[in-house]
């Protein structure tokens, strides 16, 4: 799963569907948080994570009150627990989309895998765009190992 790109999908469905007045002088706010947690499929066994982000949305529309540009920025902490109490590992991010017609740009720490007497084992941090239409990767900067090789390929070795 990327974590990134599902949070990404979920802010994009939020500000398309988020009802404002016309302003076209300032951005609209709104603040949440979502809960909830998902599976990591490793063959044999499963991990799983549970997880908060507070979500914090700035959305700008013209004179019209049409869509002209967003930023959602994520404050994540998340826990991958391994079957049987094998492994537990902390997964914070904080990061940011800047979100408009062609194109989303998200900005940040979206992973950092940090596993205890380990160390660090994988991070995705920087910058990687996506074509607003496609979702194709447009650029990217830094290291991105979740986003390149796969949570799972990281994590699920840990436990075999």
């Amino acid at each position: 799963m990327r974590r990134g790109l599902v949070s990404l999908a979920a802010a994009v469905a939020l500000v398309a569907t988020m009802v404002g007045t016309a302003v076209a002088a300032g951005p609209s706010r709104m603040t949440f948080v979502e809960e909830g947690s998902f599976d990591i499929e490793c063959g044999a066994f499963t991990l799983h994570e549970t997880y908060r982000d507070r979500i914090a949305v700035l959305e700008w529309l013209d004179g019209d009150g049409e869509f002209v540009r967003a930023q959602v920025h994520h404050s994540w902490t998340g826990t991958i627990e391994g079957p049987g109490g094998v492994l537990r590992l902390s997964d914070p991010g904080h990061w940011t989309d800047f979100i408009d017609a062609e194109s989303v740009l998200q900005v940040g720490l979206v992973y950092n895998l940090i596993v205890p007497g380990m160390g660090l084992i994988g991070h995705d941090t920087g910058l990687i765009g996506f074509d607003a239409e496609s979702g194709e990767v447009s650029i990217i900067r830094g290291p991105h190992d979740v986003f390149d090789q796969g949570l799972d390929a990281l994590i699920c070795p840990l436990c075999e």
